[in-house]
């Protein structure tokens, strides 16, 4: 059973090859590394090549031309990118990562694929990670619910999308817009039942001057309102008060800041139906009742999550122990 190994790049140049090297260490029989870059300008596209021609039998590439860019969205070119990248694998399980994180483990792939083909019933597993951060050379241990729902994992809980290896068929639930990061998370998780294993097996690598930590509050929240239009917008409703739960205060944040965000008419022009978006914008009194009712699922959510961490805290303090 063949897997594919999808790397996101832009302008990494100094990381790249240790992230591939990092697949190549996983000591796969069958496997493939599709390399998506967003039209670097800094070497990396020459360094692709490289290693294409290196390994002609392993690695694909993609490049986008990024051509006239008046307004960017981030996450929605890296969501492109992916999609590009999804169409170009074969395999019939698959994983992803950015071109500056680097797989931890060396048997992270084949832990996970044992656990995949021995339940066939389970669309993805997850593993822990670690996270370096660049600057002060620290590194922390992240260590992922163990005993969660996937309702519950939706509403309240972040795992990166990177800890995840899954079967192809997940990505026949992809949201229109957003499939990296979050947006990939909701697909995931509603293609079917996953499984956290609980060793760590990726490195997540946490730059100084990278776009997301470089945002504002504002543009993260609008992101994340952006993306539950797009939730909304979507075939598939499960997970809808999980939903709610997860964005009701970027939900709120944008409605009670709505005079200073920028660009509105740009922003509702990425969605076809944009009633969501249009009424916090331009604070419509059905936004009000919107916000309303998304506070109630998340309070309503409350006791449960609060068990829900407790428990995950004891089975993190044993794991801490080991």
């Amino acid at each position: 059973m063949k897997t594919s190994i999808v790397i996101i790049s832009y302008n990494e140049k100094d990381y790249l090859r240790n992230a591939f090297n990092s697949c190549l260490e996983q000591g796969l029989d069958d496997f493939e590394v599709v390399i998506a870059d967003d039209g670097s300008t800094d070497g990396s596209i020459e360094i692709i090549k490289e290693l294409h021609a290196s390994y002609p039998n392993i690695v694909k590439f993609y490049i986008a031309d990024r051509g006239h860019i008046d307004f960017l969205i981030p996450s929605i070119r890296c969501s492109n990118l992916l999609k590009k990248a999804f169409k170009m694998c074969e395999g019939d399980f698959i994983e992803a990562m950015s071109a500056d994180d680097i797989f931890y483990d060396k048997n992270k792939t084949k832990k996970q694929l044992s656990f995949l083909m021995k339940h066939p019933k389970y669309m993805s597993c997850y593993c822990d990670f670690n996270k370096y951060y660049e600057d002060t050379g620290v590194t922390t241990r992240s260590l992922n619910p163990r005993f969660v729902s996937r309702k519950m994992l939706w509403a309240r809980y972040y795992v990166h999308v990177s800890c995840f290896l899954f079967r192809r068929e997940c990505l026949n639930n992809l949201l229109d817009k957003f499939c990296d990061d979050t947006g990939l998370l909701y697909s995931l998780l509603i293609s079917g039942k996953c499984k956290h294993l609980p060793f760590i097996g990726f490195q997540y690598k946490q730059r100084q001057n990278s776009i997301m930590s470089s945002s504002s509050e504002m543009k993260l929240n609008i992101l994340e309102v952006l993306l539950l239009q797009d939730l909304l917008n979507f075939k598939s409703k499960q997970y809808l008060n999980s939903t709610k739960c997860r964005l009701y205060k970027p939900l709120e944040y944008c409605f009670n800041n709505a005079d200073q965000i920028e660009n509105k008419d740009k922003y509702l022009q990425l969605f076809e139906d944009n009633s969501l978006l249009k009424a916090v914008f331009y604070k419509d009194e059905s936004a009000l009742k919107i916000i309303k009712d998304y506070k109630a699922k998340r309070s309503a959510n409350s006791f449960p999550y609060f068990c829900s961490r407790m428990l995950n805290k004891v089975a993190k303090l044993f794991r801490g122990r080991k």
